[in-house]
């Protein structure tokens, strides 16, 4: 058993606060409790290891299990570093809520007023009504109807160059103020982060910026903002596999959205400042609660299928979870049993983290671990169980996961319809870059996408649609005689071309170019950019056979 800690948080000062540590008998009545659960459950979710804390009132327990390296040798321990995922995008609205407070940012002032002035090369968005009105709000919010997400972010090398395609994204949805469907959005966040950074005099550096507006404030000394930093980390857990460190660099160019590390003490004292904070107690991040309130409200309307699927799955495996979910700045809120709840899960290819926090309870939960994909389950039901533990509710004697549907993915043809050559050449779309499609001597075609070649990380074969089952029938935008190219991309999701074919000389099938969905809602062939239409990646030169460049990292 791994040595678990009851710490008093000593009251906040202008700088950091002290953890000091209470004597072992003066543990928590349910601690063995807690601990024989968050054992089974993890025991049953496949998770190698990981850490919690819980902090209740001003105490904060500490317990970390299992093992950090890949050969299971290494024990887990309150100071071992995870990636936190999405758990950031809390970290990015608390930066740009500090700005806000400073009067260097506004919530509900047009970004397009203002923004030029401390970042010049600001290009805006493509729709014209949200580019005259998208604020500070909508990007924190979701509600810009601005589509995209991961398939924009793994082409590019930095956040900028990624802000400066993004005039060039068509929204899934035209803007409508608060009233404009909630989409769910990194590249918003890594705008949000970028833009606060430069606003902060940071010349676009969040990662110091969060140094040294949040860990400072909070004693946050072992967390980390950027891929590098974590790498550096000596007590740091890798990733579900081998090769888990090398896809982490999807986060590069977006790292506002999803690339701060903590560990249990450190995100312990990152959920204390919270509670304070909800509970209108202290302001340790000096934010005023004029300034926090838009964390504590509904900003939109989620669609009620979200809703559902968050309510019976996605929040706490679905467990006594209200089916009214919405989100705030930076936290998805609803209600536990008859508690506001407060929460964001984060996800990075080999890694989980949860932050769950019950401000009426006077409850904090937070969750790392080194397992994702069908393993992740056990963040939701860590919290669930704490919850149930320290609050005393006995009505819970099962803690099963749940998972969501996996991503569909289409049969594959025996075979290419077509000669593997004709499907090869450079390809260029504005939004992402030029495609490159190649073959090898066994026919088999690879693509790579953008500056950073980090998109597909399988070979593209040949579909006629999807299987049987839910997402059953044709790719979006095909036609019965489209040529259909699929592949998996390095976080293993399936992504879908549709060739848009003519006829070349000597009546040979031509391809001129792909279509791309950039997310569900953007299904539409169209011949010019507009709203929910696909992605064009138009041929810019003939077939090719040489192949792409990998950026590997240093």
């Amino acid at each position: 058993m791994h040595v678990i800690k009851l710490i008093t948080l000593a009251a906040f000062s202008s700088t950091a606060f002290a953890l000091p540590v209470v004597n072992h008998n003066d543990d928590a009545p349910w601690h063995d409790l807690l601990i024989s659960r968050l054992e089974t459950v993890r025991h049953n979710a496949g998770v190698r290891g990981g850490s919690v804390a819980v902090v209740h009132g001003d105490k904060t327990w500490l317990h970390a299990f299992g093992h950090k390296d890949l050969e299971q040798t290494q024990p887990v321990d309150v100071d071992t570093s995870f990636l936190i995922g999405s758990c950031t995008k809390s970290f990015t609205a608390l930066g740009a809520a500090k700005a806000v407070a400073q009067g260097k940012l506004y919530y509900d002032k047009p970004l397009n007023d203002y923004v030029r002035d401390f970042y010049p090369e600001y290009l805006g968005l493509w729709d014209p009504v949200a580019n005259e009105k998208v604020t500070l709000a909508d990007v924190l919010a979701h509600r810009t109807g601005v589509a995209g997400d991961f398939p924009v972010i793994l082409a590019w090398n930095t956040t900028e160059r990624l802000l400066q395609h993004l005039k060039h994204v068509p929204p899934s949805f035209p803007y409508n103020g608060t009233h404009t469907p909630f989409q769910y959005n990194n590249i918003m966040y890594g705008l949000a982060g970028f833009l606060t950074a430069k606003a902060n005099g940071n010349g676009g550096d969040w990662a110091s910026m969060i140094r040294r507006d949040i860990f400072g404030p909070l004693g946050m000394n072992a967390s980390t903002a950027t891929l590098d930093d974590f790498l550096a980390k000596p007590n740091r857990s890798p990733g579900l596999d081998p090769g888990t460190d090398a896809i982490e660099d999807s986060v590069l160019p977006a790292e506002s959205a999803g690339a701060i590390s903590s560990t249990a003490r450190d995100f312990g004292k990152y959920a204390h400042a919270l509670l304070k904070t909800f509970r209108g107690e202290a302001d340790p991040l000096a934010l005023t609660k004029e300034v926090f309130a838009p964390f504590r409200e509904k900003q939109g309307e989620v669609p009620d299928g979200l809703q559902q699927l968050l309510a019976t799955v996605g929040l706490l495996g679905g467990r006594n979870i209200s089916s009214d979910v919405s989100y705030t700045f930076g936290f998805w809120k609803t209600q536990w049993r008859n508690y506001t709840f407060f929460t964001h899960g984060g996800d990075n290819s080999g890694y989980t983290a949860n932050l769950c926090v019950l401000p009426e309870a006077n409850l904090a939960v937070t969750v790392q671990t080194n397992a994702d994909g069908p393993h992740g389950c056990f963040r939701d039901l860590a919290c669930a169980v704490a919850f149930d533990t320290v609050l005393g509710f006995t009505d819970s004697t099962s803690y099963d996961c749940l998972s969501l549907p996996p991503n569909p993915i289409p049969a594959p043809l025996p075979a290419l319809p077509l000669p593997a050559s004709v499907y090869t050449g450079v390809f260029e779309s504005p939004i992402m870059g030029q495609l490159v499609v190649t073959d090898d001597a066994h026919g088999n075609l690879t693509a790579a996408v953008g500056e950073r070649h980090k998109f597909l990380d399988s070979p593209l074969y040949a579909t006629l649609g999807f299987p049987d089952g839910p997402a059953k029938g044709p790719l979006p935008g095909a036609t019965p005689d489209s040529i259909q190219l699929s592949g998996l991309n390095l976080m293993g999701m399936p992504h879908f071309f549709v060739a848009k074919t003519t006829v070349g000389e000597n009546n040979t099938t031509v391809i001129g170019g792909y279509y791309y969905a950039l997310d569900r809602d953007m299904t539409k062939i169209c011949e010019e950019p507009g709203i929910g239409c696909q992605d064009f990646f138009k041929r810019v030169d003939g077939p090719t056979t040489t192949p792409p460049k990998c950026h590997a990292r240093s």
